[in-house]
């Protein structure tokens, strides 16, 4: 609710559904939030991730990624977790220079990612 506004909200639990920066939002949803858990289904997911969020996001503080990240290199059983803060980004990525630093350095990770693993990968001094 602190995202989309409290108004908002209120209108896709009582019409069924809401606009929001575009997308349709159904009172499902909404629902479905009170059961999601995001930090236990972390733990479960055995691929690797990226964490990419902007310093000055109003919605979700960037200290949640080093949260997730210290979640992630804990499994038992998991790949790489790298993060990228991009100063001054919102949590949109809203401007054009904040959107593409997160597409670039995605597209790197995404390029990297494997030659990484086969070398050092999991060792810790």
């Amino acid at each position: 609710m602190s995202i989309v506004g409290k108004e908002a909200y209120e209108e896709a639990i009582t019409k069924g559904e809401t606009e929001f920066a575009g997308y349709r939002l159904q009172a499902s949803f909404f629902r479905s939030l009170s059961a999601a858990h995001p930090l236990i289904e972390a733990k479960r997911f055995a691929g690797d991730v990226l964490l990419v969020h902007g310093s000055s996001d109003p919605d979700i503080p960037a200290e949640y990624s080093f949260l997730y990240q210290k979640v992630f290199r804990m499994r038992p059983e998991g790949g790489l977790c790298d993060k990228e803060i991009i100063t001054h980004a919102d949590h949109a990525f809203s401007t054009r220079g904040h959107a593409a630093h997160a597409i670039r350095h995605t597209v790197q990770w995404l390029k990297h990612k494997d030659s990484r693993k086969a070398g050092w990968y999991g060792w810790e001094i």
